[in-house]
């Protein structure tokens, strides 16, 4: 599988398809979407298809993709000791994952309520 990296400059890369994982993190809607109330703006807009291109390129060489959400309940420290703005509420549509991006039958979902998916 050869992937092109375009940042800083065009690499290619060759992958062995079967030990290749693609992470797609925390593509809510409440960052991703226009319409999200803290809307990161027209860069997430712009990256999204790309994620999207390589999402299928690498299930078309048989790599694994899983997606991490990040909920959030409306007990939370970050909400009720740390006073942040209360977001991504869990079952609320600002948390659910933008619709070009959700996940397919086969790739899993890592549901978070932290904001490192690595923790």
């Amino acid at each position: 599988m050869l992937i092109e990296l375009n940042y800083p400059e065009p690499v290619s890369v060759e992958l062995e398809a079967a030990k290749t994982l693609l992470l797609i993190i925390d593509v809510e809607n409440e960052n991703a979407h226009p319409n999200g109330a803290l809307y990161i703006g027209e860069p997430v807009r712009r990256i999204i298809p790309r994620i999207r291109e390589l999402r299928e390129k690498a299930c078309q060489f048989g790599a694994r993709v899983i997606h991490t959400q990040s909920v959030r309940s409306p007990d939370a420290l970050e909400f009720t000791v740390f006073k942040n703005t209360v977001r991504k509420l869990e079952g609320s549509w600002g948390a659910e994952l933008i619709e070009e991006l959700k996940p397919a039958d086969d790739e899993p979902l890592i549901v978070k309520r932290t904001h490192d998916c690595f923790y």
